[in-house]
């Protein structure tokens, strides 16, 4: 079976990483689904967490994200916990945020 290809009409995925002595900011934008999902798990594997300070994820400009996204999304979040931050959401749409919410198995994500 092949993998799926990423389709030519969604928008780019990308995934913007900032630092500050307080704050890890990582901005994930674009759309997220089967097809680039690979992608995401691999941009979010390379960030390095440090367990110092709070993890922002800001999706304001997530345009789409399936249920595979939001896996490798609380994946993060939950690695990030793991590692000492305090974790928090940003921007996420209602949906995304009621897909994550259902996703995280009781485990409520911090929504600002």
């Amino acid at each position: 079976m092949d993998s799926p290809r990423p389709r030519e009409d969604i928008l780019p995925l990308d995934v913007v990483v900032t630092w500050t002595p307080t704050l890890l900011s990582v901005v994930v934008e674009g759309e997220v689904d089967l097809s680039n999902a690979p992608v995401l798990r691999a941009k979010l594997a390379a960030i390095e967490l440090n367990g110092q300070g709070t993890m922002l994820l800001d999706m304001h400009r997530l345009a789409f994200c399936d249920s595979n996204g939001g896996r490798l999304l609380l994946a993060f979040l939950n690695r990030a916990h793991n590692s000492g931050h305090r974790t928090t959401i940003r921007g996420a749409t209602p949906i995304v945020q009621r897909l994550l919410t259902l996703l995280a198995n009781g485990r409520q994500p911090t929504f600002a």
